[in-house]
């Protein structure tokens, strides 16, 4: 049976729908003779916005006047004739080109595949199917029309979705018989089309229509927690929340709704899909790329109409003023007709009341006063016209929104259900909201949190209940074998001290210890060992991490996951990699710079004089900056600063060949402004830890550090029988000279630098001019694309990165660095060498690796063996050459000897000072004031007294002390003031010392220094002998305790 449906004519004349439907049938003509025009466009998203601000995008889709073509099986779902008669009338010709030429190749293709032809166009005659008018306004085109059929919807793609959703066979048949097979046609005024069949489409007018468009659009859901895809019937809206300025997901859930519809056979309307982009962070207005959807830009506008609403780029919400102005003249013209008051109001409630209160409650309440107003002045109008009191604007919206409340309370299935919590009152019949008081902790999961996330009352909790299972498995732990006592402590106890630990990262020391100490005590339990015994080898010998590692561990694997995309999807959209474009520096950064260049320093090539620069810091400032910025933008370093002089100066007083000279390169100053703001750049993106063995160019760790470590490391394993230490200390020929920035480049992406500044570093160490000076003659230059020069503030951060890498692979082995000075210390236990020779092989393959060549003149090694019965010891061999084994060598400006005395140090120490002194007595003779003669004795004589004290002092001989105190009572009488003796300055360094490394969670000796139950005191280190009792860290700990 042929369905028409009948629309109203109002204003248009017969001859004008002549016009239309022969307008159709030439356009339809038209195309079934042209040929196939180019169809399809690429992809294309629109470049996110630049400006850095914080935004909110929305993008309106409408899925109107849609026809969608199937193509199954080398046949299109309906005849291409039919196609063309439908798809002609509702979009036009020219509209139809790009959609239809898509689909005909397709079905060309498929027939091809097949063996079975295509549909051939039918008779240009046959008309098209019935339209109807969007707007009572005259139509100027024929997108003015509705079509009758949601044409957008295809049986075989809408079976399969009913059988997902889970409808009985029988019903999907019936719907599927419903929708096929349908003849229709088209009337215009008196002009009626002939029949047509159509099997795709959902007649508009029908009842199952709309229920069926939502069904058939079910599945097309946000992707990301950060779009939200709002649906009413067929108008879409992709709300995008945008923050960091990245609009990474909101462009791909536009993309994937854009296959979404390809799949699902659904064409967006490009000309009525809109876009408006809301931004409060500034109020400047800022240029926003154009989003393209299919190659197509679509248009951004100011204000849109949704449901019926005006939503504006300001969330401010058009009045509707001119409108209800507009009725409330009808409304007048009613009363001049004598009408009935009730008769008046109804006509009041349904046109005018009706169109002010339209959705009130989603734009009422962000409306500016202005509107308001003016929204309020109808109301009083139309009451004088009536007679009759009307209801107020805020009275109907406060009505609405309570009732709109309880609407949304009772609806469970409503998206925002659980914004409204409801409490039961027992004084009234209604429901008020529950008033949220703030208090001092919830517990939600397990976890107690706190405001101040320190997570001390959860800390407690768990420390409590933890021991309180310990002590029950203690008392029973002698009845049961080992394996099952641990399986009771893993189960009571280690699982509670795991349970959501990630959260604890970034708490205070204090509060992880309490965890810890549940930690030792349950091993202590298991192992059944001494109280005082020390904990570190129980925990590896049952194979446990330390609470503070297992969180680290917690965290690097959820990260792990989530990078690679084994994590919950909210996880991962929650990480990305920062990577600026530009390292730009600021003016306030350069300008501090310029100000603390020392003007003593030796100008350049440039011959530009620091005391230049550092007068001139305010006004040079804005020029230097836009230099620098430009030279990071760009990764390339002007010639003009990279040119260098080379300068030889003598390493030592006598001279005898050029490997004595060092090569001491003079870059412009500013050039030196420049590498200390790119180093203090790349120190933030290094990892806290990156080398623990590594002190040089770090906050806290200094010379005596490395000294330290290397001595406690050595005499802790010389208090073991049977035990000696080799150490070699190497020294690398040039070593600043051979780098080759392409490795160095390549270990500085695996470090995760920027790229940028990996790029800016190569183009700073190649290409380099440089010549050579030696008084007034200076060479010709050349250009070199290897090594750091040395004199650079780069080359020694340069050449510490490049050797991050050179760690001990054998824990009876330790490797000690600071910048070039490298030292290998060997624990040897039972004359078993081979690991240490080991280690010492790969060192040596590790320098060819990395083009750096051992010194083996200059490589030192010295044996440390306290034994009766000694052996001789057989020289290393690197490179053919075998090491020579010394008594003492000097390491890091102190002189270490086999013996572990310190006389020598002292001595040495003792004639540099006693130097000093003769300066002090010619300035005393000039009758200078004491305090600058104290100045004086403290820059110069009691800075060489202090170097490096922590390291050598307390192991030093009773006469050394003498020598050393007998300096300081000479300067108390020269500058007959009382200055503080050798022994309070070693304590005072010993304890400031202590201090540091406690503080430094990355300082490889941090776990020596271990609190006690008490929190009060540190734990003793064992010692054997008086060698180690009296070293640093034992002695730092005793003065820690004695505070």
């Amino acid at each position: 049976m042929a369905e028409q449906v009948e629309l109203e004519t109002m204003e248009e004349s017969a001859e004008w729908e002549n016009q239309v439907i022969k307008r159709a049938f030439d356009d339809h003509s038209r195309l079934a003779g042209s040929d196939d025009p180019q169809g399809g466009h690429d992809n294309q998203q629109g470049d996110a916005d630049g400006t850095g601000n914080v935004g909110l995008r929305s993008i309106k889709i409408r899925l109107m006047g849609l026809c969608i073509l199937e193509i199954s099986g080398g046949h299109l779902g309906m005849g291409s004739a039919e196609y063309t008669d439908v798809a002609t009338l509702i979009f036009g010709t020219d509209q139809l080109n790009t959609f239809y030429a898509r689909f005909e190749a397709a079905a060309k293709h498929a027939s091809s595949a097949s063996g079975t032809p295509a549909c051939t166009p039918r008779d240009p005659e046959s008309p098209p199917l019935f339209l109807s008018r969007r707007n009572p306004s005259p139509p100027a085109c024929l997108d003015d029309y509705h079509p009758v059929a949601l044409t957008s919807v295809v049986m075989k793609c809408f079976e399969r979705l009913l059988e997902v959703l889970g409808l009985s066979q029988p019903l999907r048949h019936w719907i599927s018989n419903f929708l096929t097979d349908r003849p229709q046609a088209a009337r215009v005024g008196k002009h009626t089309s002939s029949t047509l069949t159509l099997i795709t489409g959902a007649p508009q007018d029908c009842v199952l229509s709309p229920l069926l468009y939502s069904l058939y659009t079910y599945d097309c859901v946000a992707t990301s927690n950060s779009t939200t895809i709002i649906k009413f019937a067929d108008d879409t809206v992709v709300m995008g929340l945008i923050s960091n300025n990245n609009e990474t997901a909101y462009l791909q859930e536009v993309k994937n709704l854009e296959r979404w519809c390809q799949e699902n056979n659904l064409l967006l309307n490009f000309s009525k899909t809109k876009e408006l982009i809301m931004d409060f962070s500034t109020k400047q207005k800022r240029s926003y790329q154009p989003l393209n959807i299919s190659g197509t830009p679509v248009e951004r506008v100011d204000s849109f109409r949704y449901s019926g609403v005006h939503i504006t780029q300001d969330l401010h919400i058009n009045t509707l003023v001119m409108k209800a102005w507009q009725r409330l003249d009808h409304l007048r013209r009613l009363r001049d007709l004598k009408v009935p008051s009730q008769v008046l109001k109804t006509f009041y409630t349904c046109t005018i009341e009706n169109n002010l209160t339209g959705s009130i409650t989603s734009w009422f309440g962000n409306s500016t006063m202005q509107d308001r107003r003016a929204l309020q002045g109808v109301v009083p109008s139309a009451g004088r016209t009536i007679h009759t009191e009307l209801p107020d604007l805020q009275d109907i919206y406060s009505t609405r929104c309570r009732t709109r409340a309880r609407k949304i309370m009772k609806d469970l299935s409503y998206p925002n259900n659980g914004l409204i919590s409801l409490l039961w009152s027992y004084l009234t019949d209604r429901y008020p909201f529950v008033d949220v008081n703030a208090c001092t902790a919830v517990k939600d999961l397990g976890v107690i949190i706190d405001p101040s996330l320190s997570f001390e009352s959860h800390l407690n909790n768990i420390t409590r209940i933890a021991l309180f299972y310990l002590r029950n498995i203690a008392k029973i732990s002698n009845m049961m074998l080992l394996q099952d006592a641990e399986k009771l402590v893993h189960a009571f106890v280690t699982s509670r001290l795991d349970y959501c630990n990630a959260l604890l990262s970034g708490c205070a020391s204090k509060c992880i210890n309490k965890l810890q100490l549940v930690q030792n005590a349950a091993a202590r339990v298991l192992t059944r060992s001494r109280k005082y015994n020390h904990i570190t080898p129980v925990l590896i010998s049952l194979h446990w991490l330390p609470i503070k590692s297992r969180i680290d561990y917690k965290i690097l694997l959820l990260t792990y996951k989530a990078l690679n995309g084994l994590a919950p999807q909210y996880l991962s959209e929650l990480l990305y990699q920062y990577d600026p474009p530009r390292l730009l520096r600021s003016k306030a950064e350069v300008r501090k710079t310029l100000c603390r260049v020392n003007p003593r320093k030796s100008a350049g090539p440039d011959n530009t004089p620091g005391r230049v620069l550092r007068k001139c810091a305010e006004q040079l400032a804005d020029v230097l900056t836009d230099i620098f910025n430009i030279s990071l933008s760009s990764n390339v370093v002007p010639t003009c600063l990279k040119t260098t002089t080379i300068v030889p100066v003598p390493k030592k007083s006598s001279v005898s060949c050029l490997n004595d000279y060092r090569p001491v390169a003079l870059t412009p100053i500013v050039m030196k402004c420049f590498e200390r703001l790119v180093m203090r750049h790349i120190k933030t993106q290094l990892p806290p830890s990156l080398d623990p063995m590594q002190f040089a160019y770090r906050p806290n760790p200094s010379t005596d550090d490395a000294i330290s470590t290397t001595l406690h490391l050595a005499l802790t394993h010389l208090d073991n029988k049977d035990s000696y230490v080799r150490m070699l200390f190497i020294d690398f020929s040039s070593a600043f000279n051979k780098i080759i920035p392409q490795h160095l480049i390549e270990k500085f992406n695996l470090l995760g630098l920027n790229t940028f500044l990996c790029n800016w570093i190569l183009d700073f160490l190649t290409e380099r001019p440089q010549s050579v000076r030696i008084g007034n003659s200076i060479s010709s230059t050349t250009t070199l694309s290897t090594g750091a020069p040395q004199g650079c503030v780069l080359s020694p951060l340069l050449f510490t990165l490049l050797t991050h890498d050179c760690v001990a692979m054998h824990s009876s082995n330790h490797i000690i660095e600071f910048a070039d000075d490298t030292t290998v210390v060997g624990l040897i236990s039972k004359n078993d060498e081979s690991a240490y020779r080991e280690e010492v092989q790969r060192l040596t393959a590790w320098c060819e690796a990395n083009n750096l060549s051992l010194n083996v003149d200059k490589t030192k090694e010295m044996v440390v063996d306290f034994r009766r019965a000694q052996s001789d010891q057989s020289p290393l061999i690197i490179d053919g050459f075998s090491v020579e084994i010394v008594k003492s060598t000097k390491f890091l400006g102190v002189h270490l000897a086999d013996n572990s005395t310190w006389s020598l140090n002292t001595s040495s120490i003792t004639k540099k000072a006693q130097q000093h002194l003769y300066f002090l007595r010619r300035l005393r003779k000039t009758h200078l004031p004491p305090p600058i003669l104290s100045m004086f004795y403290r820059g110069t004589i009691e800075s060489i007294l202090s170097s490096c004290i922590t390291a050598w002092f307390g192991n030093c001989t009773i006469s050394d002390r003498k020598s050393l105190q007998r300096l300081v009572r000479t300067a108390e009488k020269i500058i007959r003031i009382s200055l503080p003796s050798i022994m309070d300055i070693y304590i005072t360094r010993c304890i400031r010392k202590a201090h540091s490394i406690v503080d430094d969670h990355t300082h490889p000796s941090h776990t020596l220094f271990t609190l006690l139950r008490s929190e009060k005191r540190f734990r003793s280190i064992r010692a054997v002998t008086t060698r180690l009792c009296n070293s640093f860290f034992p002695q730092a700990i005793r003065l820690l305790n004695t505070q």
